[in-house]
């Protein structure tokens, strides 16, 4: 049954508390992170603080990308705003998305999580170390968290040895070869590419 046919406009809200947009760990959030937050926060049914799953597919409902998605949670958690209580991970060959709580709301209670209910919420992030470093891009926030962020313009080349044939990839032209039948036999020549030029400054002298 679509959530369409459950709920009535405006039925369900996806709230944070002005407190909480007024502290200095929201304000240390870039602006994707908070649309994460507010995403997930869309996800709280009142009674399942503890046990909050963001899937990929939910948030694309919330116009939100897998990346920003999961960085943004996870700059969140850095300052405590929700916290992570159980890792994603597989079962059964599927992928079991992770759980979250909002920390400005009590946790509820789960039989099969290790945690416990509680009648307040902990508000961890009143006091959370705001870190030094200013992030204000997705590429600040990967090389936050120590994520490799150098994409090469052209995939690189892989290591050939002689009278190997080489496999180029469908992008990017980093070798040719060239076959040459004699009396039966077919060898192939590599031609080794400067791995420092573009494909259009190819050099096969």
């Amino acid at each position: 049954m679509s959530s369409s046919r459950r709920y009535r406009p405006g039925d369900r809200f996806g709230a944070i508390p002005v407190e909480v947009m007024e502290s200095e760990a929201w304000a240390w959030l870039p602006n994707f992170a908070r649309v994460a937050v507010l995403s997930l926060a869309g996800c709280y049914t009142g009674m399942n603080n503890g046990g909050i799953e963001l899937t990929d597919k939910r948030a694309h409902d919330f116009h939100l990308n897998k990346t920003d998605k999961n960085l943004g949670l996870r700059l969140a958690c850095e300052v405590k705003i929700i916290k992570q209580t159980v890792k994603a991970r597989r079962k059964s060959g599927r992928g079991v998305p992770a759980k979250y709580a909002l920390t400005w709301k009590p946790l509820d209670h789960f039989e099969n999580l290790n945690f416990c209910a509680t009648q307040k919420a902990g508000n961890e992030w009143l006091t959370a170390t705001i870190p030094d470093t200013p992030i204000k891009s997705r590429r600040a926030a990967q090389r936050y968290f120590g994520w490799n962020t150098t994409t090469p313009a052209w995939p690189a080349p892989a290591q050939t040895l002689e009278g190997e044939h080489h496999v180029t990839p469908e992008k990017g032209v980093l070798g040719t070869s060239r076959d040459t039948r004699k009396k039966g036999f077919q060898t192939t020549r590599v031609v080794h590419l400067n791995p420092h030029l573009r494909p259009d400054e190819t050099n096969t002298d």
